[in-house]
């Protein structure tokens, strides 16, 4: 979120203010300057007193002939969250407005302990909203992503918030928000997801990167996933929106490659009965565009083409089937929902299996079918023609 679009709502925020006082009689300058405007918060567990640390970062903004605004941030610890929220009254001399923050940011040791306890005020709480975007820190703390440079040099949470959006545009992670996450909790035969952020680069040049994944049982953290396990994992999930699919050689030079525009794609999971035993069958349709090619040779023949898709079929079956695998061996966690699809078509079948199901999990057979379509090239089929 860049100056002008940050004032802009800023601006239109203050313009609601003011049009609930009018409307209402409520509200009024005065009471708009006794407010702070919540954009994001970090939770800890501060080390030493053992105590929850909440630092919060706020926009204040100034009425006047022109709107001015400040970024803050303050960091306070008690024993419960809401405990915490009156010490921010306090502390701020000003009414904190909850219902536009961005962002929650967690560190793996809150994570570690349970969410239920850091989450439950904030569910409760008649200010607070749960479509609130929600993230774990792959930093020491999660107050350090909080006290990070913004590209744009607007408030950090707001940018952190923008930069959730986009990932999930190039599928290389979810936009999950807090009631994803209670949602997934509740649900019998899932196990919960978060993204994670950490910064990327040093100093003051340090800024907010997501990347990977944070995974749950019940609501505590028992590990993390990065890198392309994370894209794989959202086609086997049907949340696959853009991104791109990288041939790692091409058909006649093994040492270029080609990269895949990933246009749409759905994915399906069906439970099935074989040999009196569940398993699961996963259909992912796909259209892309050749968006690169390291080559210089000529894609446009139908028969090249197929042989481009069935490539890129092999190889999204093998890497969607490999973190399906990694899941059932090293975390034991059906973030895929598997056990929810069978709960929904097979509910007799599920009552007599759902309370050995990690166990069943863990020795599910998955198939994957892939079917990829090239529809057409960003601009042109052929390579680019060198000069002898």
């Amino acid at each position: 979120m860049n100056k002008i679009k940050l004032h802009r709502y800023l601006a239109l925020l203050l313009s609601i203010f003011l049009l609930m006082s009018t409307l209402s009689g409520c509200w009024n300058y005065r009471e708009i300057e006794s407010l702070i405007i919540v954009s994001g918060i970090a939770i800890d567990k501060n080390p030493e007193t053992n105590k929850i640390e909440v630092t919060t970062e706020f926009v204040d903004i100034k009425s006047g002939k022109e709107i001015v605004t400040e970024s803050k941030t303050i960091t306070l610890s008690g024993d419960t969250m809401f405990e915490i929220a009156r010490k921010l009254i306090t502390v701020s001399g000003k009414r904190a407005y909850w219902s536009h923050a961005q962002v929650m940011i967690l560190s793996e040791t809150i994570a570690r302990e349970g969410l239920a306890r850091i989450i439950d005020w904030y569910v409760r709480d008649a200010e607070t909203r749960t479509d609130i975007s929600v993230c774990v820190s792959k930093e020491k703390t999660a107050k350090e992503i909080l006290f990070a440079h913004a590209f744009t040099k607007s408030i950090v949470s707001f940018e952190l918030a923008s930069v959730l959006k986009n990932e999930k545009s190039v599928s290389t992670a979810p936009l999950i928000d807090l009631w994803d996450y209670i949602s997934d909790l509740k649900q019998e035969g899932k196990n919960a997801i978060l993204p994670t952020v950490l910064l990327k680069g040093k100093g003051r040049e340090a800024s907010p990167y997501v990347d990977g994944l944070a995974i749950f049982k019940g609501d505590r953290l028992t590990g993390t996933i990065t890198g392309e396990g994370t894209q794989y994992l959202l086609f086997a999930n049907n949340k696959v929106k853009g991104g791109i699919l990288t041939l790692g050689k091409t058909p006649y030079d093994e040492s270029r490659s080609i990269s895949l525009e990933i246009f749409k794609s759905k994915s399906k999971i069906k439970p099935v009965i074989s040999n009196n035993e569940v398993e699961i069958q996963i259909l992912i349709n796909t259209k892309v565009a050749l968006a690169e090619i390291a080559s210089f040779e000529n894609f446009s023949s139908a028969d090249v083409r197929r042989e481009i898709e069935e490539r890129a079929n092999i190889m999204l079956q093998n890497n969607v089937e490999g973190v399906i695998k990694r899941f059932q061996q090293e975390y034991d966690a059906d973030v895929f929902g598997f056990g929810e699809k069978i709960q929904k078509d097979m509910p007799t079948l599920w009552k007599s299996i759902k309370d050995d199901w990690p166990e069943k999990f863990k020795n599910l057979k998955v198939s994957v079918k892939s079917d990829i379509k090239i529809k057409n090239s960003a601009t042109t089929n052929t390579p680019i023609e060198m000069g002898d």
